[in-house]
């Protein structure tokens, strides 16, 4: 009787220790759902200001971000890495209370300073920054955006980003007395107006054409094994 009432307890305290972890496993899992939807909605618009910026072979860019979660982006914990071709100038980062650090290669990562306050749902902030050469569209827009909570085991992506295409002068001519301007789907589509056909007859029998060829009647594959030759016929070729 003993052993089935000790047998009975053990069981009991087996299924309750079992409910103890299932329900502190669902409660860890929600908690760090919670914590997903609260960091990573959040729209990021980035916008060519300028080239040639106070007279340098340099750029002026901005980078929007708003706020889409319920809660509010907290004033500190939180840091947001993306990646630019452009190396961005120390210090430059202006108009939010933010900053934006190198961290290697073409990553950077935008940080919360003292003064910045929290970013409550629906609210944005903009910051501008230095950064080296000339950007003109889209293909030059940073890219990789993910946000990362203090002591967070991972980060979270951004995904929905864009860019605001140029428009001004200002924006997508390089430097001073480029030439080149901004080019259009109208202005390739008039360049390759003016392709025409080569007739079959007229074509090259083999493109990039060599210095000279011998047509023969017959094929050959030109996958076939490499030839292996002589050690002293391949001396004597040299």
């Amino acid at each position: 009787m003993h052993t089935k009432a000790r047998n009975k307890r053990s069981l009991w305290k087996i299924l309750v220790t079992f409910c103890l972890l299932t329900t502190t496993f669902l409660q860890l899992n929600a908690q760090k759902k919670k914590v997903e939807n609260a960091l990573n909605n959040i729209d990021v618009t980035w916008q060519i200001e300028e080239n040639g910026h106070n007279g340098k072979f340099q750029s002026l860019t901005s980078l929007e971000l708003a706020n889409k979660n319920k809660k509010a982006l907290p004033a500190t914990g939180w840091a947001i890495y993306f990646n630019f071709a452009r190396m961005i100038v120390p210090g430059s980062a202006t108009g939010a209370d933010v900053q934006i650090d190198h961290v290697n290669g073409d990553l950077f990562k935008i940080t919360p300073s003292a003064n910045f306050q929290p970013l409550t749902a629906g609210k944005s902030f903009k910051v501008s920054f230095v950064s080296s050469d000339w950007v003109v569209n889209f293909t030059d827009a940073p890219t990789g955006f993910y946000i990362v909570s203090q002591g967070a085991e991972k980060g979270y992506s951004l995904n929905n980003v864009k860019a605001i295409p140029s428009t001004e002068p200002k924006q997508y001519l390089r430097f001073a007395g480029d030439k080149i301007g901004l080019i259009t789907p109208q202005d390739i589509y008039q360049k390759n107006a003016a392709i025409k056909n080569i007739e079959e007859a007229q074509l090259p029998k083999i493109f990039p054409t060599p210095v000279g060829f011998l047509k023969k009647p017959t094929a050959f594959s030109i996958c076939q094994p490499p030839q292996k030759l002589p050690l002293r016929r391949l001396l004597h070729r040299s």
